[in-house]
């Protein structure tokens, strides 16, 4: 039994535009990312990309993910993932972060969001644990295994019948370390 669908075709012209409400259409957002660098002590927006209206539907497993990196090995950083109605951290709702170690100098970030109804109610790994990516967190991570404490959920409220921003932020605890998102994606 084959795992691929065969189609013959007719002849002529053939319309394969994707149905953008078709949770079987892979839809993708992704950038390579130059420009926006930090050094500052605060949280920072470092990279936004609008996800149009209508893009993801429910019961859609959305897949988000950057690759930020740091000039020198000083002390500390945070990248952040959020949401929003605009392309700012002003009013954004946080969905992941990580704390990296000083010596850490590629800081990759990864998360899952599972749209339970297009109008309000996101999965997401816990919003506000540090961690590189939720895959890491399944079963004996999530019942405590070596010191960790238990990985949760958080349901979220995200429109995606709207207009959505996501966007990554991220900042310093020494000044002489430079932050820079080098690329970003999302997909379903």
């Amino acid at each position: 039994m084959s795992r691929y669908n065969t189609y013959t075709l007719p002849l002529g012209p053939v319309d394969i535009t994707a149905d953008a409400g078709d949770p079987d259409v892979r839809k993708v957002i992704s950038s390579t990312v130059t420009g926006i660098t930090t050094s500052s002590l605060t949280d920072v927006l470092l990279y936004s990309t609008l996800v149009p209206a209508g893009t993801y539907i429910a019961n859609e497993v959305l897949d988000i993910r950057t690759l930020g990196t740091k000039s020198a090995t000083n002390n500390t950083c945070t990248l952040r993932f959020w949401y929003g109605t605009t392309a700012s951290l002003s009013g954004a709702t946080q969905l992941a972060q990580c704390l990296y170690t000083s010596t850490s100098r590629s800081l990759p970030l990864h998360r899952r969001l599972g749209i339970r109804s297009a109008t309000n109610s996101t999965i997401a790994f816990d919003t506000t644990r540090s961690a590189t990516t939720d895959l890491a967190f399944g079963g004996s991570e999530l019942n405590g295994r070596n010191g960790e404490s238990p990985g949760g959920i958080d349901l979220v409220s995200v429109n995606w019948q709207n207009d959505v921003w996501i966007l990554v932020s991220g900042d310093v605890d020494n000044a002489s370390d430079v932050l820079q998102v080098r690329y970003f994606k999302i997909n379903n």
